[in-house]
C-alpha cells in the first residue's frame, strides 16, 4: 500500500497495482492432490520453502526455483512452476520482520 497526503499517519492507504503477481505450479494432465487443511502439493511445497528460508534474505525467484525442485520430488512427476505478473516481483526479497 502507498500513502497519500504526505507522511501523515492518518493518511488513507490505497493499493498499488504495481508488484502484483500470481504463482503457479502444475503439469498438464497431472491430477492435483489436495489436502483439506494444507492445500495442494504446490501450496505445501511453497509454504515449506518459505518457512525454510524465513531467516534468510531470499528473492521470490529463488523461492520458486526451490519450490519447483521440491514439487518434482514430492510428486515424482515433472512439474512446472512459474510466475505471472510484474517482472519486478521476482527480485523482491522476503525477510522475516523483527518483533518489537
Amino acid at each position: 500500500a502507498i500513502k497519500r497526503n504526505g507522511d501523515n499517519e492518518k493518511a488513507m492507504h490505497v493499493h498499488q497495482t504495481a508488484l502484483i503477481c500470481t504463482l503457479y505450479g502444475n503439469s498438464p494432465g497431472f491430477k492435483v492432490s489436495e489436502h483439506v487443511v494444507k492445500g495442494g502439493e504446490f501450496t505445501q511445497c511453497l509454504v515449506a520453502e518459505v518457512h525454510k528460508t524465513r531467516n534468510a534474505m531470499v528473492c521470490l525467484a529463488d523461492i520458486m526455483t526451490e519450490t519447483s525442485k521440491a514439487l518434482k520430488k514430492k510428486t515424482n512427476e515433472e512439474q512446472t512452476c512459474w510466475i505471472e505478473g510484474d517482472p519486478e516481483c521476482g527480485k523482491i526479497v522476503f525477510m522475516k520482520k523483527e518483533k518489537k
